[in-house]
């Protein structure tokens, strides 16, 4: 099943494109291929964040009150009732 689920990646840190270049490309294709593994109907959607440590250090502050980096953030979506057609899986920060 094609396109099962909408990866939204955003380089906030363009070091990511310097180190690994392709790296928005091998997130999606680890995504899509994770996600056609579950052989699942489900339409879904998820983002990924590319950054430095310092903005993953101050996440990690604003919203698990820990004052250091850590190499990934996972920010998991609530259910909302009544919305069946695509979930929200949520968000995940990527540090470098």
């Amino acid at each position: 099943m094609e396109n099962a689920v909408l990866v939204d990646i955003e380089v906030e840190h363009e070091d990511w494109l310097d180190v690994l270049p392709d790296a928005p490309q091998l997130i999606q294709t680890a995504i899509e291929a994770t996600f056609a593994h579950l052989e699942t109907s489900q339409q879904a959607d998820i983002v990924v964040l590319l950054t430095d440590d310092a903005e993953v250090k101050d996440l990690n502050k604003q919203y698990r009150q820990k004052h250091a980096p850590t190499n990934v953030l996972s920010f998991p979506a609530p259910k909302i009732a009544g919305v069946t057609d695509i979930a929200h899986l949520g968000d995940m920060a990527l540090g470098l």
